[in-house]
């Protein structure tokens, strides 16, 4: 059994018919039709594109929570849209610093960034290999 089958079971038997685990069984097949060597990234807007117009906020958000805290499949990111640089991909440490202190220190400049908070963005990132790799049933 491939790891996505697994966590697959593993959140229907913990879920049961919660419309949320339908959420979650279409971001995983999603993630593994991707290429297995490439990480994917995905926003709220390609979480939507996949769940579609059955499910509703709350349910996608329920499904991206248990796929992040709960299985590891999805690891959280964070970009700062920058004005005059466009998007900026915060490094680990930069995320960190930010989720700490609630201040968005420019990554370029190392100057602290008024309203940062407001240019800041999550997104997802997956890695199909992982998820395909072969496991204990």
């Amino acid at each position: 059994m491939r790891r996505f089958e697994a966590i697959e079971h593993a959140i229907a038997e913990k879920w049961g018919s919660d419309p949320a685990v339908g959420v979650c069984r279409l971001i995983l097949e999603y993630v593994v039709s991707k290429p297995a060597e490439e990480s994917v990234m995905l926003t709220f807007g390609d979480f939507k594109n996949i769940a579609g117009a059955d499910f509703d906020q709350e349910q996608l958000q329920m499904a991206i929570a248990i796929l992040v805290s709960r299985y590891n499949v999805l690891e959280m990111r964070l970009v700062f849209m920058d004005d005059n640089e466009g998007p900026i991909y915060l490094e680990p440490d930069e995320q960190q610093d930010f989720i700490d202190t609630g201040q968005l220190t420019h990554p370029h400049s190392g100057v602290v960034v008024n309203g940062g908070e407001d240019q800041i963005f999550p997104y997802y990132v997956a890695k199909p290999q992982t998820l395909l790799e072969e496991v204990a049933a």
